[in-house]
């Protein structure tokens, strides 16, 4: 018994000096120190205080602990939503990516689609030619053996190539629709290409260069009444020459090739206008060629480009 006596006081010992013997030797050695006049009441008091001071430091502690647990879950939570913006822009950009990339493909997919349609009227044009001019020498072989009493059959109107040319670039300018007029109109810097193109179109139409001399004025005339005006334009109609000078100085040293990094239906506009000019240019020189075999003085007009030859060739375009 006395053995497991002293077992138990050894553990009380323990206990005491684990949980409160640091507490009572302090508190033991500020009465020894105070020597109070009532050193119970003195030791009751510091431990209280003591007990006091534990508390509100307990509480400090709790306190800064939540403090620091929002402060985490608030840099978990910030983290987190980087994280997901991050993501949502790298998906976003992603996806932007995949639709230039589809937008692109689309895009020569009608590029080639032109070509392949480009050589085919071509090809056309030259047959209808050439049948024309066979039939027209069949005729004038037939009078002058003299199977047929008739007049002989006018040569072909030089003009013929230039117009079929010209009828076949204005029906590919069907693209001009309201998707186009909507495309043009949320450029608010325009690519370059696509700024001169429009401004060729419009000094050909007969507009002034206050009238072009900003993005906003062309975007305004690019509307619904557009593709009626361009078909109601005559080219081989007299002009003042100035809408034509204007014309090919906007365009000097600009390619198909270059109208064709602006967008399909600016590359058709384009197309339009240099053959335009073409046609023009064989009209105006059809005119004087007329008045000088007349022994007229010709009336001057600047055709603004040798047809057929200023633009790189009908086989270029």
């Amino acid at each position: 018994g006395t053995a497991t006596g002293r077992r138990y006081v050894q553990m009380d010992q323990k206990w005491l000096q684990e949980n409160v013997g640091e507490v009572l030797s302090s508190a033991l050695s500020a009465v020894v120190i105070s020597m109070p006049s009532d050193p119970i009441e003195y030791l009751a008091l510091w431990l209280l205080r003591h007990a006091a001071n534990e508390e509100r430091r307990a509480m400090e502690k709790a306190e800064r602990d939540e403090i620091a647990r929002k402060i985490a879950e608030y840099q978990a939570q910030k983290a987190a939503e980087e994280a997901e913006r991050l993501r949502l822009a790298q998906e976003k950009e992603e996806q932007e990516r995949q639709e230039k990339l589809r937008l692109e493909r689309e895009e020569e997919e009608r590029f080639l689609a032109y070509q392949q349609a480009e050589e085919e009227r071509r090809r056309q044009i030259e047959e209808q030619l050439a049948a024309a001019e066979a039939e027209r020498l069949e005729k004038l072989a037939a009078i002058e053996a003299g199977q047929e009493d008739v007049a002989p059959p006018a040569p072909l109107d030089p003009l013929e190539k230039y117009r079929l040319r010209y009828g076949a670039r204005l029906q590919d300018l069907g693209v001009l629709d309201q998707n186009f007029i909507n495309e043009i109109h949320r450029y608010a810097t325009p690519p370059v290409s696509v700024y001169k193109v429009l401004k060729a179109l419009f000094y050909l139409l007969g507009k002034q260069p206050k009238d072009v001399d900003d993005w906003s004025k062309i975007r305004t005339l690019v509307n619904g009444d557009l593709l009626a005006t361009i078909q109601g334009f005559d080219p081989i109609k007299k002009y003042k020459p100035k809408r034509f000078k204007l014309c090919v100085k906007t365009l000097a040293g600009f390619s198909a090739e270059d109208a064709r990094k602006g967008s399909y239906p600016a590359f058709l506009i384009y197309q339009w206008v240099v053959t335009t000019l073409d046609l023009r240019a064989a009209a105006v020189a059809q005119r004087k060629a007329e008045a000088e075999k007349e022994g007229k003085a010709a009336e001057v007009e600047d055709a603004g480009v040798a047809p057929g030859r200023g633009w790189r060739g009908w086989s270029r375009r």
